[in-house]
């Protein structure tokens, strides 16, 4: 069956088809959509996409050196897989950038109404999502909470000064969204106490940012990446454990 994302035309005169093609790939990597280690065959893709097979390899290419495909020498492609070693490594270098980034943009608060406006906005969607997020969770939640940890992100590198930070943010976010959004993809346990936590947690790091205290600001972020890297790593172990489990019993 044809995926209805892909039957808008309109939208494809806009990129090439290659990068069409890789754009939708990457979003459903990145968003489990396509999850790790699933098999990608060019030719289902093609359909898939209602595309010809060249896009899709030239794709999957590009997704290769980006880390989110592996391409073995007979040809078969997959979905690179998610270890405790990329988590923690996405998590350190998060650490590195993200305190230092939300403080600058908390600096801005106090000189320009957009970033205010912008912050304000993100904080109502979080506001009203949060009550809703209850036994049994749609789809429909499901992406909306992951398109609100989009638009945080793309707020944060938007607003940069520093275009090279912007830019490394920028790349590091698709890795950021996969990980982060890992646990509630593969884990239910606890599910919608993961998913509220992080909803207030972000809540906190906008409110510090409204402070313009760089100082709160700070301790708001490595608060929730430290939890959060928590969750995902609990997630990653409850999976193991999973997989461990049946393949005993077989």
């Amino acid at each position: 069956m044809d995926d209805s994302r892909y039957s808008n035309r309109s939208e494809r005169t806009k990129k090439t088809l290659q990068e069409y093609v890789y754009q939708i790939l990457k979003q459903d990597i990145i968003t489990h959509r396509l999850p790790p280690l699933q098999e990608l065959n060019i030719d289902v893709l093609a359909k898939r996409l209602d595309v010809s097979a060249t896009p899709v390899r030239e794709g999957l290419l590009r997704l290769s050196i980006d880390g989110l495909v592996v391409r073995e020498p007979n040809h078969k492609a997959y979905v690179a897989g998610m270890t405790e070693v990329e988590v923690r490594n996405v998590f350190e270098m998060r650490r590195l950038l993200e305190p230092y980034a939300f403080a600058e943009l908390s600096t801005q608060t106090k000189s320009c109404d957009e970033v205010v406006g912008d912050i304000q906005h993100i904080r109502s969607n979080i506001l009203i999502l949060a009550p809703q997020l209850r036994d049994p969770l749609t789809q429909e939640l499901q992406e909306a909470y992951i398109a609100i940890d989009r638009m945080l992100h793309t707020l944060l590198c938007d607003k940069q000064r520093n275009t090279i930070l912007a830019r490394m943010l920028g790349h590091l976010g698709d890795y950021s969204l996969r990980v982060a959004t890992f646990a509630e993809a593969f884990s239910r346990r606890n599910l919608l106490q993961r998913m509220k936590s992080v909803c207030k947690e972000h809540v906190d790091l906008l409110d510090a940012i409204l402070s313009g205290i760089p100082e709160d600001v700070v301790w708001a972020t490595r608060t929730h990446l430290t939890h959060s890297e928590m969750r995902t790593l609990e997630a990653l172990d409850g999976i193991k454990s999973q997989v461990g489990s049946k393949a005993a019993k077989a």
